[in-house]
């Protein structure tokens, strides 16, 4: 299969350049109308942890953060009970 494609691309290059540009022209127009029919928003899941998450920093601090915090465990996991309270009281200092 591969060497007829290459038979025909070395007997006839002004053709295959010709449809390639035919091509590429003609997905530039279809694509072109693709904006007006795609949607922007509405893909979160509402019941998502994140989208919950997102809620709450709405409500608690009215805006969306523009910080993250990066959270390293000395000794377990920052999921443990002792990095869960730590975590939790930063939160609390900062809401306040």
């Amino acid at each position: 299969m591969f060497s007829s494609l290459v038979a025909l691309v070395t007997r006839r290059p002004r053709l295959v350049l010709v449809l390639t540009v035919v091509l590429l022209l003609g997905g530039g127009v279809l694509a072109s109308t693709a904006f007006g029919k795609l949607q922007t928003a509405g893909f979160d899941d509402p019941a998502s942890e994140s989208s919950r998450a997102a809620d709450v920093m709405d409500a608690r601090f009215r805006g969306r953060p523009n910080v993250l915090f990066l959270v390293t465990a000395r000794r377990g996991a920052v999921a443990a009970l002792p990095g869960r309270s730590i975590g939790a009281g930063r939160g609390q200092r900062a809401g306040r």
